[in-house]
């Protein structure tokens, strides 16, 4: 499970990500202040959504696909949520939501990409790398994604719902092929 937040634009990094900051606990409060019954109206809206089947093939294909290619092989994932949706509530969100997602929350993993044009000046970029330093934040610049994978610690994926082996990995004993003997 994540939580995407995509944002473009001229202002700084620093202003953009605690804008961020802002609107996630915007979003708490939202919650927190929010009727009951809106709170099981947006319920039944996103088990709606959930339980609607695909329109087409191709987005029959493109749900099954998605959990191949992720390995996690849960072709009742979108059943399960639906679960656990139906006996929600609006305590059990909060509770998730101070977990994972609030700034200071104890499970809480954030990797931020700030993609830089080309013509920005070099120097500006490792001055605000520095002073973000200074500040306790712990930022280090990527030029490569290879780099990424080697110094960022990633906690894995979840248990997939079958275990199935990689591509090209026969779980059957290998054995040497037998050459008949001639008659």
């Amino acid at each position: 499970m994540h939580l995407e937040i995509v944002v473009q634009g001229p202002k700084s990094v620093d202003h953009v990500l605690e804008r961020i900051e802002v609107f996630l606990e915007t979003v708490r409060t939202e919650i927190e202040e929010m009727p009951l019954e809106e709170f099981v109206k947006q319920v039944s809206g996103v088990i709606s959504e959930l339980e609607m089947k695909p329109k087409t093939l191709t987005d029959r294909f493109d749900l099954f696909w998605d959990e191949i290619e992720s390995r996690q092989y849960d072709f009742a994932d979108q059943e399960n949520e639906v679960k656990v949706l139906i006996s929600i509530k609006k305590k059990d969100v909060l509770a998730f939501y101070d977990r994972k997602i609030r700034k200071d929350a104890p499970e809480r993993r954030k990797l931020a990409i700030l993609v830089h044009p080309k013509n920005e000046d070099q120097e500006k970029i490792e001055e605000i790398i520095k002073k973000n330093a200074e500040m306790g934040r712990k930022e280090k610049e990527i030029k490569d994604v290879d780099e990424l994978r080697q110094f960022l610690p990633f906690y894995g994926f979840p248990i997939p719902a079958i275990d199935l082996k990689p591509i090209g990995i026969d779980p059957l004993e290998h054995k040497e092929p037998s050459i008949p003997e001639p008659e």
